[in-house]
């Protein structure tokens, strides 16, 4: 037997909660020819490749994207990464995106090399803009005469 006292069952589920990955609150809606997805919370190790899950598919889509990431409380390294991997793959695809960067975000891409590759915005207007200008630009076929 130990001296120490068992630990009461408020103590055991706050370290539940703690020992939690973050989670992300995700919605999705249309906005004018654009899906807007906005991401709530946390984005780290734990739950990058469920967010990649969700993103990365839009670029076969053919819709603009709006990331909507200006609520994120913390971005870690890998969620900037894979923010670079979409830059490459929207454009390999053709797909006009842009990423709502707020100002947690906005403060972390001002230190990350090759962030000017990343087509940031501050708001979510300014990126269905951004997207369908982009559009027009992709959809425009130029006939050499």
């Amino acid at each position: 037997m130990t001296d120490q006292a068992a630990p009461d069952v408020v103590t055991i589920r706050s370290r539940i909660r703690q020992a939690r990955p973050p989670q992300l609150e995700m919605s999705v809606y249309r906005r004018h020819n654009a899906v807007v997805l906005t991401v709530r919370g946390e984005l780290d190790a734990s739950n990058t490749v469920h967010l990649a899950s969700r993103i990365l598919p839009f670029a076969s889509t053919r819709h603009d994207l709006v990331l909507d990431l200006s609520s994120m409380t913390f971005v870690a390294a890998g969620g900037i990464q894979l923010l670079m991997a979409m830059a490459v793959r929207f454009r390999n695809e053709s797909c006009p995106w842009a990423l709502v960067t707020g100002p947690q975000l906005a403060r972390v891409l001002r230190l990350t090399p090759h962030a000017a590759a990343l087509p940031a915005v501050a708001t979510v207007t300014e990126g269905i803009s951004l997207t369908a200008e982009a559009g027009r630009q992709s959809r425009h076929i130029h006939v050499a005469g």
